[in-house]
């Protein structure tokens, strides 16, 4: 839903007018506040959606009353994909060890462009230890190249303390105007396997052929 504020429409503008994205079929008005302050009047059409990251015109035409297009009823919409995982190195990490990612995503939010625009979440293990840094549910974050196409990031995990399935949230901190953060988190999915046992010391390490030992 777009809202858009328009000074001195058609009297007749939600019969005869419509608002057109690009070169597209008109969107339906809804008159939201006619007859606003200093004659301005609300309305709220429902943009199309689109494929591509691109930027379309808004226009106010009405073509039933013979105006067309009427001047200065010009605005820009910015169409952004919705960002996706692109790579991750390693798809597992181990128990009690830092885990260092190095993850890519597609179509990265564009108010991310420093680590400080940018939020991690922990979530599927709940306890973690300390280490350079990290700790709880936070992941140390470094961007390593960026673009509006990609975003390379360097994350350093705390170490899970329990084996299971661990999840990386990246968010924004703050999204564009009218948009959530959370349309614009990606997850990330990292496998921590159980610790497998393992004979560090055996005491006696000999013993007769008679047996009867007992082996700590």
């Amino acid at each position: 839903q777009i809202a858009l504020t328009l000074y001195s429409p058609p009297a007749d503008i939600s019969v005869s007018c419509g608002i057109y994205f690009g070169a597209g079929n008109p969107g339906v008005i809804t008159l939201v506040t006619p007859g606003g302050a200093l004659g301005s009047t609300e309305v709220v059409a429902t943009a199309p959606p689109s494929a591509n990251h691109s930027v379309v015109i808004i226009s106010l035409q009405c073509p039933t009353a013979g105006t067309g297009a009427l001047a200065n009823t010009a605005a820009y919409l910015n169409y952004l994909k919705i960002p996706t995982s692109s790579r991750q190195e390693p798809v597992e990490c181990q128990v009690r060890a830092a885990c260092e990612a190095w993850i890519t995503i597609a179509n990265p939010c564009p108010t991310m462009v420093s680590a400080a625009d940018i939020l991690s979440n922990l979530t599927g293990i709940s306890e973690f230890g300390q280490h350079r840094g990290t700790g709880g549910s936070n992941a140390k974050i470094q961007i390593l190249s960026q673009t509006s196409q990609l975003l390379a990031l360097r994350v350093l995990l705390p170490p899970p303390l329990a084996s299971g399935s661990l999840g990386l949230l990246i968010a924004p901190r703050t999204a564009p105007v009218g948009l959530a953060t959370s349309e614009f988190a990606v997850t990330f999915s990292f496998t921590v396997p159980p610790v497998i046992p393992q004979i560090v010391a055996i005491s006696p390490s000999s013993a007769t052929s008679a047996g009867g030992e007992t082996v700590r």
